[in-house]
């Protein structure tokens, strides 16, 4: 079917495909790892060759780096779409026993040094480079593998080796001169994660115990701050021929996510309230919220200097994981808006319940946002599709994050983790659905970066070499409505499109679609009857086109996990949208 005869329509937000496409070019132009440089301790590594160290240091503000002369610039190819990759690992993990195998983990970073891995990574990254990816972010779980043998080669130590940061330190070098076809290399993100002795989400600061080896809050603290640290220095010398550095951005907390309160009194938290008991637990984790507020109360301030001091920027992301009825629970108010009206605004966009109230948490500590607040998400989709579920999830993190955090700023995120189902429809749908908004908001979001080892499910679980960056690009997408007003999505309090509220057998005309296409979808997102609060496609329709929304909806049974029970006295709804020089009407029949 092509692009140009016809419309495509499903029951998700509809954006056309023109055809596969094939990402072409030149080899990278890494050079082997024999000619990296090997600089002194009063030299930086720029590109392949060793210089003297920047005569003055800049500890940048702002959404800036510091290069290796010294200035203060933005990071690589801004404003540009770009997707990348989470790589940690050289290889797919095995699922046995209803878990991920960590003895099948192929995570490279402490092993970095190892015969043949750092070829193969190199490799890897070359391929990466070559299918056009732009970012890579790479996690180092922190830990203690010699007291907790059940993860064999995974771990980063706690505070880190001198040969892993020797390790880490060569695999910046490596990305920074693996270059694109287009010349440029991949910008790399380092993020962090906590197992074993650092996992803090196991055992109670207040009972002064803290990871798997009940460490006190003072020994745990003290060890998190040498490892920032120390992870800092091995990457601040290195930078891209281009002079910007080579590690551009670090996270110290991977998917931040506290309640609003130290004292348990957010009552939309009360799930996260249970205590452990301090390290009986060991070694199951607990998502203690409470210590990961101690966390970020004490670290972060001093690893945000730390991080700026090296010309990098700091930051951390949240955790946007949402369920299907989370996203299009339009019927939705925070409990905690009675205590605290600026929670008022989360009224019918549940899915940033978890987000506003953490990012509310640390501006309340004094805590500092980060310059461009990332997010992951994940949501399956079983009643709707990707489509709907991400352009639903984006609305609602732009209507309520920048009024209330960032006002009067231009308001900048990315997702930084997102899924890469194996099955190619899935993905294409998962992928395309994030491009298409891309070009339908104009610059946000900024990068959109897949997650796929360990993957979400048994069968999500890929190796490096099957990385589809292809999926989550913009190429092939011919109509994603990118120059539509968005209030014809969304009416001015953003819980449903106007002119849909209309009793039985209503006709309307939309005055501001006139002689031209028209973005239209049925929408009964806002109904707050149980009447199934659906979403069809956004389906493109031009003058003297007929559009058909078939919709199958039982009455009396709100959206759940799984189609509603049929109704054998339910006939089903068809409503068609009909374009004319005057308009599109709204005919129901």
């Amino acid at each position: 079917m092509s692009a140009e005869s016809s419309v495509i329509l499903s029951r998700t937000r509809v954006f056309l495909i023109a055809g596969a496409f094939l990402a072409t070019g030149c080899p990278h132009g890494a050079t082997s790892p024999a000619e990296l440089c090997a600089c002194s301790p009063r030299q930086i590594c720029v590109g392949s060759a060793c210089q003297a160290q920047r005569s003055q240091s800049c500890a940048c503000t702002g959404w800036n780096v510091c290069t290796a002369s010294g200035q203060c610039v933005p990071p690589p190819e801004q404003p540009q779409f770009r997707v990348g990759a989470c790589y940690h690992d050289t290889g797919a993990w095995q699922y046995t026993a209803g878990e991920w195998d960590l003895k099948t983990a192929n995570v490279f970073i402490p092993i970095y040094h190892h015969p043949g891995i750092r070829e193969k990574v190199r490799q890897q990254l070359s391929a990466m480079a070559n299918a056009k990816a732009g970012v890579v972010k790479t996690m180092l779980w922190y830990g203690d593998e010699q007291t907790h043998p059940q993860f064999p080669t995974s771990l980063v130590a706690f505070p880190p080796t001198a040969q892993q940061l020797q390790n880490l330190h060569d695999f910046a070098a490596d990305v920074s001169v693996t270059l694109r076809p287009d010349g440029q290399p991949m910008e790399l993100l380092l993020s962090s994660g906590f197992l074993a002795a650092a996992d803090v989400s196991v055992g109670d600061v207040a009972q002064d115990k803290v990871g798997w080896d009940c460490l006190t809050a003072a020994e745990w603290s003290l060890r998190m701050t040498r490892t920032y640290n120390s992870v800092i220095d091995a990457v601040k010398t290195v930078f891209r021929a281009d002079g910007l550095p080579a590690v551009s951005l670090m996270y110290l907390w991977s998917e931040v996510q506290v309640c609003a309160t130290d004292d348990g009194t957010d009552p939309g938290c009360q799930w996260a309230q249970a205590a452990p008991d301090g390290c009986n637990i060991h070694p199951q984790a607990d998502r203690t919220i409470r210590n990961q507020q101690w966390f970020l109360k004490t670290l972060y301030p001093a690893f945000v200097a730390a991080a700026r001091g090296a010309g990098i920027i700091p930051s951390i992301y949240f955790n946007g994981g949402n369920t299907e009825t989370g996203i299009m629970d339009s019927a939705f108010t925070d409990p905690f808006a009675t205590a605290q009206p600026e929670f008022v605004v989360l009224d019918h966009r549940r899915s940033m319940a978890g987000i506003f109230r953490s990012a509310w948490w640390m501006t309340k500590h004094g805590l500092p946002l980060p310059e461009r607040f990332d997010v992951d998400f994940y949501a399956p989709a079983v009643i709707t599709t990707p489509a709907t579920l991400t352009a639903r999830f984006l609305d609602d993190l732009e209507a309520v994050i920048p009024q209330q955090f960032y006002p009067g700023q231009s308001f900048r995120y990315a997702i930084v983790e997102a899924a890469h189902p194996n099955e190619k429809t899935a993905r294409d749908a998962v992928g395309k659905a994030f491009a298409a908004e891309r070009l339908r908001r104009g610059a946000n979001p900024e990068i959109v970066l897949f997650w796929s080892t360990p993957g979400s499910d048994p069968t999500a679980s890929v190796a490096p070499e099957q990385f589809d960056f292809d999926a989550f690009t913009t190429a092939g997408i011919v109509s994603p409505f990118a120059n539509l007003n968005g209030g014809f999505e969304a009416s001015a309090d953003g819980t449903a499109p106007d002119h849909w509220r209309l009793p039985a057998n209503a006709f309307w005309n939309h005055s501001g679609v006139k002689a031209g296409a028209a973005d239209v979808r049925f929408d009964s997102s806002g109904c707050t009857s149980n009447c199934g609060a659906l979403q069809s496609d956004r389906v493109a329709v031009q003058p003297g086109q007929v559009v058909s929304f078939q919709l199958s909806q039982e009455n009396s049974f709100p959206l759940t996990n799984g189609p509603a029970p049929t109704d054998a006295n339910f006939a089903g709804m068809t409503f068609a949208l009909i374009g004319s020089q005057n308009g599109v009407a709204q005919i129901p029949e």
